[in-house]
């Protein structure tokens, strides 16, 4: 359960700018203060938030604490023309990837899996499931485990390691 000051609400489109920062911290981009400028410098990474809530599909839960953001979920759904650094084809092609982030300070909380609960609970009854992909050394890997996520596959990573791709789907739930 998230930590009793933590609440969460759906995400807005008011919200992209902070989700520039969220998603550097989800792809462990250095902040020098200018996070968007480094996170748009790799195209794919920066699908994940560009034209972010232009489209029906897009989704995402933000936590907040005292007034402000402190961590979000957010799911895109691709398509093998534009997407990010995961879209399985097949099967799994329809399920939105979801970004997630959390302020440093409030990992290990529960915040993080109160947000993905609440994005599994939204994505799951319109898109019947999440991927995502982590470093193979994040110990986020463990949470996602207990959240239902299995491994479909491994990919080469942008800083030249490996992630895992991970999928959840309602069926498996």
């Amino acid at each position: 359960m998230a930590s009793p000051s933590i609440s969460l609400r759906p995400a807005v489109q008011s919200d992209l700018e902070r989700l520039w920062s969220f998603l550097a911290m989800a792809a462990h981009v250095p902040d020098d203060g200018d996070v968007r400028r480094d996170t748009t410098e790799d195209l794919r990474l920066a699908a994940y938030i560009q034209g972010w809530m232009d489209e029906a599909k897009d989704l995402g839960v933000v936590a907040m604490q005292e007034g402000r953001a402190v961590g979000a979920v957010w799911a895109r759904q691709w398509s093998e023309r534009r997407h990010g650094y995961v879209w399985l084809p097949g099967e799994h092609a329809d399920l939105p990837e979801l970004i997630i982030a959390v302020e440093p300070g409030l990992r290990g909380t529960g915040t993080g899996a109160a947000l993905i609960r609440a994005l599994q609970e939204a994505a799951g009854p319109r898109f019947g499931g999440l991927t995502l992909n982590v470093r193979d050394d994040n110990p986020a890997a463990r949470l996602y485990r207990r959240m239902g996520f299995s491994e479909v596959g491994r990919i080469p990573n942008r800083v030249g390691g490996e992630s895992l791709v991970l999928v959840w789907t309602m069926a498996a739930a």
